[in-house]
């Protein structure tokens, strides 16, 4: 005798077969369950459903107007100039106002040209930083600058 049967169901109607399984199974573990049934079935349908009603709130991107950017739009703007004659405009060139603590500190100092102000904190790898860390003064003095008018907006140009 065979062990197979009297007929082995092949093609659309295993596939028939094990899906209807499959759904059985399902079924028998739910009502087991409803916690499981509720987190797996119903809970991702009702987020897919929000997310469909939120979907059509949100209009398309192409219905935006354009930005402009303009100069103006910023606050103070330096553009960096190299040993220019001071004859860019009328005023005389002066120096950004700096602290008093700073003053002091640039002072009372021991700086080089190796170590021409206070050392700023990186990232490392005990410490993870997005941005390096510095103290006051870091980077030395600000540059001589100037006001300049250039059509609707003022802007510093710094000597450096």
């Amino acid at each position: 005798m065979d062990s197979k049967g009297s007929y082995q169901v092949k093609g659309w109607k295993l596939t028939q077969q094990q899906f209807v399984a499959l759904l059985w199974k399902r079924l028998l573990i739910a009502r087991r369950s409803r916690k499981g049934f509720f987190a797996q079935i119903v809970l991702p349908a009702v987020f897919v459903c929000i997310a469909l009603v939120f979907s059509l709130i949100v209009p398309l991107f192409g219905k935006y107007p354009s930005l402009e950017l303009q100069p103006w739009m910023y606050n103070e703007q330096y553009t960096f100039v190299r040993d220019m004659p001071c004859s860019v405009g009328e005023e005389e060139w002066t120096t950004a106002p700096v602290p008093q603590t700073i003053t002091d500190l640039f002072q009372n100092g021991n700086w080089t040209m190796e170590n021409p102000s206070p050392t700023c904190q990186c990232s490392s790898d005990k410490i993870k930083k997005m941005l390096p860390v510095c103290p006051l003064g870091a980077g030395g003095l600000p540059p001589p600058q100037e006001w300049v008018s250039e059509g609707k907006h003022m802007k510093f140009i710094s000597r450096v």
